[in-house]
């Protein structure tokens, strides 16, 4: 509950801090200058003056240390306040009865703040009650006045009571005494009060009127002397005057400057003073203070009119407003946002409004059930805001009245017009599907060839129809053709035809626009516009107004909103109608402000209770759905809305959805549907579907799968895994319905088949149902294991066949109706068992299928591979049937099972993947049945020479010897190893083997010393290609056919290689004497030694630089050194011979040869001197020539002669001339001294 703190004052406030010492000092100084006299506070309305006043003058009253020396409080508390408020009629602003109500209002005030006593001749002065002094006076005055009158009237008895003389003199004085005073009393108060005032006198029905009476002067005007005497005779000093702007009547300011002209110069005049505080006397001022706007008077006569002028900074505007709403909000205690406040403070700049509208707020928040019916409070906000700025239209708005009621229909009536232009669209998109749709055929040209006149034709018989010809001429628009009418035949091209003969008109021009090539896309793109546009209707009845405003253009807004300015509160607020244009576009203020306008009794409704008035509040103002709030009423509910407030995404309740079901209101349940489905609100629908009991469910499933079951597979299909017992009862629904057509349940075969676990969870009263169901939707159960079935039920399936036939499914029915679990030959035991006949004809019906699943399924379990061991019948099916070569080659590689006799299953003896992949992995058992069978077709398969040499060895090698084929089959296969081709070797013939790429060097050489392989010029070729040099030189030795490979070796030129290997060979040396005669460069170093006859073949014939420096460097093992010898001398080439060539065992086989010439020889010692060799190397050749020797005697001190022979005289010059001897006097030779041995290294 709100504090008394939580409320505002809308009085001036008491404002004291540092800004505002100020407006004291300026004050302080206005108040002390006796010449200012009209005081002027200026600013805004609401910008704080009457707040400033009044903190200045209690700082003043209450603070005792300040001096008091001129008289300052005094003044303050002799102060009076004139305050007026604007509530009258503007249309009498100018009228003097207008100016008069406000002068009597200014003279009441200052009247009422004045005690009676001090203006006692005034009468404006008020009734005050008599003190008990008084009140005695005035009876005993009556009593006496009385008593006078009746002692008068009895004066003769009370005469005669006295003494007759004295007595009547007392008598008359005391009786004229008690007379006189009271009247004399009386008539002072009459004339005080001013009792007697003659306005009017009525004769005979004429009026007449006094002299102030119904006159043109006002009240100021007349009275002025009255106001001057109550304000001079009163302890008035200052006199504050606020709100007379609000009039924006000058005339009224001037007359109180009057005023006070005339008061102070009265005062004056008259002399009146008053002692002051500090004992001086001082002249009594009184002082004008006037709290107005600055726009009321112009600049110059601002500043003429007053004698001080104080301007008031604003404490709000519109700019801060808004910090100061939060400040006033911060402990009411319900958030408002701060757009919301933002834009309010755009509009409000007065801070008693800003109060006011918090204090409403905290009163209405505090009395509707603001919590219980969940209300917004910005939108609480905003009403209260609008009834603070525009009271007449907010008590309107209460009664369903105004203009904001008008605003309110305007948008209806948008909203309508909306739905008109909507459904003109849709209107015209049935035009359009209807217009597509009445084309004959799918294609433009069709439509063409109905506007072509009969009268017109073309021959070309290649096209037998109009369309067919338009639609190849479209393709070729150059092409012309002769087009025929009743008068006149022409050539034309495709667009001069149609221009002529098809768009001649503007009605077939404005068809065939309209008609699309692809009328299929088209019909597509029209049906989705059409949905798009009913969508869009449906929603136009819930829109809230906020929604349809947006939809509004600016032209439109301002239309509306135009409205407002017809409004007309006594000229107030006109400033303001752009905040209801705000709160309106703004959804603050919409169709809910109903809510918010008075107390809701929630105890006390007949028809609703209080939840269900919160939940209409919620579907009126769109607000979040709340699917499980309770209502009380739904019945009541349900038939106080409308079909379209049933289009609102919010209406989803699951109270209100049950109640549809129950009283079967199925056109409602639709629209809830249809909204559902616009909105995709299916996860909401689903958690309340999740609470329905199946009765609850079927009713409902049932309604949907008479009008619109696939709002039933829509929801099946968002379901969770989450939902699976949803799902599950959803489906439970459907399959318990009997007689339910066949079209409307293939809706849901796939989620059907999908939830094998209703097998279990069906009840048994609707069992039966939902087998006629399913067998008549042909369900196939993908997962029997999730249906934890009873072995009856699963009998009933199996019977029925409805389940997919998986392996899985196949392992679940066999393990739970038979106690299968040989899983590696579940098909034989299938096949064998009498408690699975329908499996058993499932599989035969299915098998190939079946056995792709049972393949890939059993290649592998847990990790480990598994291997079939189904029986040779199983086997046998499997290959001969339907499935592919892969998944048959998958089952031959993961079974044990052998084939005994392959000829049995001949369908697959043409299939060399399938025999080979048999034949790889050991399938066929190796008999020599088998084994002719299948060498007919696959006795160059690798797979079935690879499956032989796995199987062959000595103990089976038997089988060759008849099979000649297979001999050479397994030679020619590059796998078959040595012992293989060894052991096939033993059973062919002599000279009938042809090499192969893969016979190894070894097989060859096996091949040629056994004698089979052929002498031809192939295996010859295969030797060459191979360089298989010494098995070719074997082939032509053991083969005694020398000749014949010789004479296919003379048809290629050999390398050197095999010319060496031939020459080296035993072959006769005749033989390879008819090979080297081609060749040219033999060398004797890579011939055998004991090859003489080529040697002097070489010798005779190809004596190259290499064999002769060959034979030098072998001379003394060469065993045809004449031979040689004989043909250096024939070929005279040994004076060619370098000094490296004349060494050791050759150079003196040459100086002692009598074959070589004096002259060569003389040659090859000058050669040897003139190389600086070794003196005992030069002195040995020299003695072996017998003709020179002589010359060598100089190392034997002896100085022979070498001028007689010519020879010795070649030799002497050149030792001389080398430096080994020297020519004496005597013309003889002698050995140099001291020179025994000379090297080119001392030269």
């Amino acid at each position: 509950m709100p504090n008394e703190t939580d409320f505002n004052k809308l009085t001036p406030t008491n404002i004291i801090d540092e800004k505002s010492k100020i407006y004291m000092s300026a004050l302080d100084f206005a108040l002390k200058e006796n010449d200012i006299r009209n005081i002027a506070i200026t600013g805004i309305y609401g910008a704080g003056k009457s707040s400033v006043w009044k903190m200045y003058r209690k700082s003043k009253l209450e603070n005792n240390k300040i001096s008091d020396l001129n008289g300052m409080k005094d003044k303050l508390k002799s102060s009076i306040t004139v305050s007026l408020s604007k509530f009258e009629d503007l249309s009498l602003h100018d009228s003097v009865d207008f100016n008069n109500r406000v002068e009597r209002q200014i003279i009441n005030q200052m009247a009422s703040q004045i005690k009676p006593q001090k203006i006692g001749l005034s009468k404006y002065r008020y009734k005050h009650n008599l003190s008990i002094w008084e009140l005695c006076v005035k009876v005993i005055l009556s009593i006496s006045f009385i008593l006078s009158i009746i002692a008068y009237l009895q004066k003769d008895i009370i005469i005669g009571l006295l003494d007759k003389k004295i007595g009547a003199n007392l008598f008359f004085f005391f009786n004229l005494f008690m007379f006189i005073i009271p009247t004399i009393v009386f008539f002072v108060n009459l004339y005080q009060k001013n009792f007697v005032n003659i306005s009017k006198i009525n004769i005979k029905g004429n009026e007449i009127y006094s002299k102030n009476e119904k006159d043109d002067i006002s009240i100021f005007d007349r009275d002025i002397r009255e106001i001057v005497y109550l304000l001079a005779s009163s302890n008035v000093k200052i006199v504050v005057f606020e709100d007379l702007d609000r009039y924006k009547n000058v005339e009224i300011f001037t007359k109180l400057r009057e005023l006070n002209f005339l008061v102070n110069s009265y005062i004056e005049t008259n002399h009146f003073s008053k002692k002051v505080s500090n004992s001086k006397n001082e002249e009594k001022i009184i002082r004008f203070i006037y709290m107005i706007e600055d726009g009321i008077f112009l600049s110059k006569e601002r500043t003429k009119f007053f004698d001080f002028i104080m301007p008031i900074i604003p404490i709000v505007d519109s700019k801060n407003s808004d910090d100061q709403l939060r400040n006033l909000l911060k402990n009411v205690g319900r958030n408002i946002s701060d757009k919301l406040l933002k834009n309010i403070a755009l509009y409000i700049d007065d801070m008693r409004i800003l109060k006011n509208i918090v204090n409403e707020y905290i009163i209405y928040s505090r009395i509707i059930p603001f919590d219980d019916l969940n209300l917004d409070s910005d939108k609480l906000f905003a009403i209260i805001t609008i009834k603070n700025i525009f009271p007449k239209i907010f008590d309107d708005l209460q009664n369903d009245r105004g203009n904001i009621q008008r605003v309110f229909e305007k948008i209806n009536e948008f909203r309508n017009s909306l739905k008109g232009k909507i459904q003109i669209e849709i209107q015209k998109l049935d035009e359009r599907l209807k217009f597509i749709n009445s084309i004959i055929e799918q294609n433009k040209f069709e439509a063409m060839a109905l506007m072509i006149s009969n009268e017109i034709y073309i021959r070309e018989p290649k096209f037998t129809s109009w369309s067919e010809l338009l639609r190849y001429w479209d393709g070729n628009k150059g092409e012309e053709f002769l087009v025929a009418t009743y008068n006149n035949n022409k050539y034309m091209d495709y667009d001069c035809f149609v221009n002529t003969y098809v768009t001649n008109t503007k009605e077939n021009r404005e068809k065939l626009d309209k008609i699309p090539e692809q009328k299929e896309n088209e019909l597509n793109k029209l049906n989705n516009s059409k949905q798009e546009y009913q969508n869009d209707l449906l929603q136009l009845d819930v829109l809230s107004y906020k929604q349809l405003l947006d939809r509004m253009s600016a032209d439109e807004l301002d239309e509306l909103f135009s409205i407002l300015n017809n409004e007309n509160e006594n000229g107030e607020g006109k400033d303001y109608f752009g905040l209801i244009r705000f709160l309106l576009i703004d959804g603050l203020l919409d169709e809910t402000y109903w809510y918010y306008k008075g107390r809701i009794n929630k105890e006390l409704s007949s028809t609703f209770t209080f939840n269900d008035r919160i939940y209409i509040k919620n579907l009126l103002e769109a607000k979040k759905p709340t699917p499980f709030f309770h209502v009380d009423s739904p019945k009541n509910i349900i038939f106080y809305l409308s079909d379209s407030d049933f289009s609102r995404p919010n209406i989803l309740n699951k109270f209100i959805i049950l109640e549809c079901i129950t009283q079967e209101l199925k056109d409602k349940l639709l629209l809830i549907m249809d909204m559902i489905d616009i909105n995709d609100l299916y996860d909401d629908l689903i958690d309340i579907l999740a609470t329905f009991t199946q009765s609850q469910l079927f009713s409902f499933v049932k309604i949907l799968l008479n009008y619109e079951p696939n709002y039933i597979f829509e929801i099946l299909g968002i379901c969770k895994e989450a939902d699976r017992t949803l799902i599950e009862k959803i489906l439970i629904s459907i399959l318990s319905n009997e007689n339910m057509p066949i079209e409307t349940l293939e809706i849901f075969k796939k989620v059907i088949e999908e939830n094998e676990a209703i097998i279990s969870k069906m009840g048994e009263d609707n069992f039966d149902i939902m087998i006629t169901n399913i067998v008549n939707l042909n369900v196939k159960f993908n997962t029997l294991s999730k249906s934890n079935a009873s072995i009856n039920r699963l009998m009933v399936i199996e019977k029925n066949q409805s389940y997919t036939l998986t392996v899985e499914n196949v392992i679940y029915l066999t393990r739970n109706i038979d106690n299968i679990v040989n899983y590696e030959k579940m098909l034989s035991e299938i096949f064998k068992s009498d408690k699975l006949e329908h499996l058993k004809k499932y599989i035969f019906n299915n098998f190939e299928v079946f056995v792709v699943d049972y393949l890939n399924y059993y290649s592998q379990i847990n990790g480990e591979k598994r291997e079939f061991c189904n029986d040779e019948d199983v086997l046998d099916k499997i290959l001969v049937s339907g499935i592919s070569d892969i998944n048959k080659i998958n089952y031959i590689k993961n079974q044990t099972t052998v084939i005994t006799k392959i000829s049995e299953i001949d369908k697959i003896l043409q299939n060399s993947e399938i025999i080979n992949t048999l034949l790889d992995n050991d399938i066929v058992e190796f008999n020599i049945e088998n084994l002719k069978c299948l060498s007919e077709g696959y006795m160059n398969s690798n797979s079935f020479l690879n499956y032989i040499l796995r199987h062959l060895d000595n103990t089976n090698s038997c089988i060759l010897k008849d099979n000649i084929s297979m001999c050479d089959s397994l030679l020619q296969y590059s796998k078959s190893p040595d012992n293989i081709i060894e052991m096939v070797t033993e059973y062919k013939e002599k000279n009938s083997v042809k090499f192969f790429a893969h016979f190894s060097r070894q097989n060859v050489g096996k091949l040629i010393v056994n004698g089979v392989a052929k002498v031809d010029k192939y295996n010859i070729d295969y030797l060459l290609e191979k360089k298989y040099y010494d098995e070719l030189v074997s082939l032509a030795i053991l083969s005694k056919k020398e000749e014949d490979v010789l004479d296919v070796l003379m048809n290629y030129d050999l390398d050197d290689e095999l010319i060496y290997i031939l020459i080296n060979s035993n072959v006769n040396e005749k033989s390879v004497m008819r090979i080297i005669n081609s060749f040219e460069n033999l060398k004797l170093s890579s011939i055998k030694r004991n090859k003489n006859m080529i040697i002097r073949e070489i010798l005779d014939n190809r004596l190259s630089d290499e064999n002769i420096n060959f034979i030098i460097t072998n001379f003394a093992e060469f065993s045809l050194k004449e031979e040689f010898i004989g043909n250096l001398n024939t070929y005279d080439i040994i004076r060619d011979f370098s000094d490296e060539q004349l060494q050791g065992i050759f150079i003196d086989y040459l100086l002692k040869s009598k074959n070589i010439k004096l002259y060569d020889k003389v040659e090859i010692i000058n050669k040897k001197i003139e190389n600086y060799c070794d003196v005992q190397f030069i002195k040995e050749y020299i003695s072996q020539v017998d003709e020179v020797s002589s010359i060598a005697t100089i190392w034997q001190g002896k100085y022979p002669e070498f001028k007689d022979n010519q020879y010795k005289a070649i030799i002497a010059e050149s030792l001389i001339k080398n430096g080994y001897a020297k020519e004496r006097g005597d013309k003889r030779l002698m050995c140099l001294k001291n020179l025994n041995k000379i090297s080119w290294k001392d030269r």
